[in-house]
């Protein structure tokens, strides 16, 4: 991941950090814990329980992970952290849009923004 990249002019962040796939009932994934989350410090490269943070990038405005995460062994009944760093040198205003073909948290500066559990099929 690189220290930094603009924002592209639509907007879109597009270069995450990933760690994944957690697999189990899909019906707790996004309610447990499966790392510890306040003491993470999310690097390229690092390892955490047997999995690797690893770079991707996505070439438009959504974030594939079946494509950019061809390794990962579980494509279904899964989930990853994915993270990306924002820096403002002040307060700024700014507009969150989120989607998801699954459930889906997410958290800006450790808020949780939204949380939803749901399940449909994995289809590529």
């Amino acid at each position: 991941m690189p220290a930094s990249a603009p924002i592209p002019r639509d907007g879109f962040i597009r270069t995450w950090l990933a760690l994944g796939p957690f697999t189990g009932n899909p019906a707790g994934l996004l309610t447990t814990s499966l790392i510890d989350e306040e003491r993470v410090v999310p690097r390229r490269g690092a390892r955490l329980n047997g999995r690797v943070w690893t770079a991707i990038a996505s070439e438009g405005p959504d974030v594939n992970f079946m494509q950019l995460c061809p390794k990962w062994p579980a494509h279904s009944n899964c989930c990853a952290y994915v993270l990306a760093y924002i820096h403002a040198p002040k307060t700024t205003a700014g507009y969150l849009a989120l989607g998801s073909d699954d459930g889906i948290a997410a958290w800006l500066n450790g808020v949780p923004l939204v949380s939803i559990d749901a399940t449909r099929a994995c289809i590529p």
